[in-house]
């Protein structure tokens, strides 16, 4: 009997972390800067993109988004680049906005500190174009620093 209770014990403690677990970037090798995935939304084929921030003083985030391919679709112009509050699933408003994709990036600095956007729940989108209000990639703003950031 002992050996269920443990084996019970255990499911719960794995449940627990699992149904617990909460995004974490990746380390970039660079102190103070992370970067996360945006995936394809909205039936767009999206590789490769990333978006990172980097820690620049207590008050400051540069943002840079990059390996997206597709920095301009034809008849649709530019690919804005924005923050939102929320999280790619269930976006809400705008919080900041960045510049539409040159190439393949879009890079800005915010006056937000990066701890307030580890602590905030944001989400990093690329619109299909300005007329266009939809995503066609997206990632969630880890919830914390990679480890030993």
């Amino acid at each position: 009997m002992g050996s269920i209770a443990w084996l019970l014990g255990l499911m719960l403690v794995v449940l627990g972390v699992v149904g617990c677990a909460e995004e974490t970037g990746e380390g970039t090798g660079v102190a103070g800067e992370v970067s996360f995935d945006l995936a394809g939304q909205n039936d767009a084929n999206i590789a490769g993109a990333r978006a990172v921030l980097r820690y620049v003083d207590e008050g400051t985030t540069l943002v840079t988004v990059d390996g997206l391919d597709q920095a301009e679709q034809a008849g649709l112009g530019p690919n804005p680049v924005r923050i939102v509050e929320g999280s790619c699933e269930r976006p809400g408003a705008v919080a900041f906005q960045l510049p539409a994709l040159t190439g393949s990036g879009s890079e800005k600095r915010l006056e937000v500190g990066i701890a307030d956007l580890y602590e905030g729940d944001y989400a990093v989108q690329v619109l299909f174009s300005k007329g266009r209000d939809e995503p066609m990639a997206c990632g969630d703003v880890p919830d914390d620093p990679p480890d030993g950031g």
